[in-house]
């Protein structure tokens, strides 16, 4: 994108329109009981996601959690002019509002992968063991990984054995 912090805001305002109007909307107007909570949570996750992408490219984020008063602009609530202005959150804070989103989408999204134009519950937790992983979190993070290598959906996906051979095939690999 030619300007990714604006891409990012926008995002995240998509994401808090959904997690704001869905529940409005009729239970039988969804396919299944389930599915109005799961597009909350794919929204959840979103705004997880770009908040952390934020975080990681324009905030802190490797400073001390609680003194490091550098982290995200947090936006919980569809922006209007009344609350388009608001104060930076700790690193800290940043991280706990991050995780909550990511968490919650973990928790509700579907169980199943159905479709790659829809945040899948296998991204969710490998996204989530990313970040573990920046923060130094190893041992959540591969555990996150495992789970992710074992809920693989379909046969012949796999991880490729040698990174080498991985680098040369590139987006073939």
């Amino acid at each position: 994108p030619t300007n990714p912090w604006k891409t990012f805001y926008q995002g995240i305002n998509a994401a808090n329109l959904a997690i704001s109007e869905i529940p409005k909307v009729d239970e039988g107007e969804f396919p299944t009981s389930t599915r109005k909570e799961e597009l909350i949570a794919e929204a959840r996750f979103l705004r997880g996601w770009f908040h952390s992408n934020i975080m990681l490219t324009y905030c802190y984020w490797w400073s001390e959690d609680e003194s490091s008063p550098y982290g995200i602009l947090y936006k919980g609530e569809v922006t209007t002019p009344d609350n388009a202005y608001g104060g930076r959150l700790t690193v800290g804070e940043s991280w706990e509002k991050i995780f909550d989103d990511i968490d919650y989408g973990i928790e509700h999204m579907s169980k199943t992968f159905t479709t790659p134009r829809r945040v899948s519950l296998i991204f969710a937790k490998a996204w989530k063991a990313k970040l573990l992983m920046i923060r130094g979190e190893y041992e959540d993070a591969l555990d996150l990984v495992q789970d992710c290598l074992d809920a693989l959906p379909a046969a012949g996906i796999a991880m490729q054995a040698d990174m080498a051979e991985h680098f040369k095939q590139s987006w073939d690999s």
